[in-house]
C-alpha cells in the first residue's frame, strides 16, 4: 500500500537511500519507516494514518452476499475484523 502511494520509484529510492541507510546498524520501529517515506513528500498525513492501519489487531475480513431480487441480482459487501481463535 505504501510503496501503490508514493509510487514504486520513490518507494524505492526513499527504502534504499533513506531508511536502510539511517538504520542500517541499529534498531527501527514503524515510525521511524513511515516518517522516512512522508517526510518532505507533500502527499498528506500517511504517517498519521499507517500506524492506526498497522496497530489494529486482526485483519479485515469482507464477507459478500449473492440475492436475488424481483429478478434483479443483488450484492451486498460487507467488512468485520477477523481473530484467529489460536494463540
Amino acid at each position: 500500500m505504501v510503496e501503490a502511494y508514493v509510487g514504486p520509484e520513490t518507494f524505492r529510492k526513499r527504502r534504499e537511500t533513506t531508511y536502510l541507510e539511517a538504520h542500517k546498524y541499529g534498531n527501527a520501529t514503524s515510525a521511524d519507516f513511515w516518517n522516512c517515506h512522508y517526510r518532505g513528500l507533500g502527499q498528506g498525513p500517511v504517517d498519521k494514518i499507517m500506524p492506526t492501519f498497522i496497530n489494529q489487531p486482526g485483519a479485515p475480513m469482507i464477507s459478500l452476499e449473492n440475492a436475488c431480487d424481483g429478478g434483479h441480482p443483488a450484492v451486498t459487501l460487507s467488512q468485520r475484523r477477523y481473530f484467529s481463535e489460536t494463540r
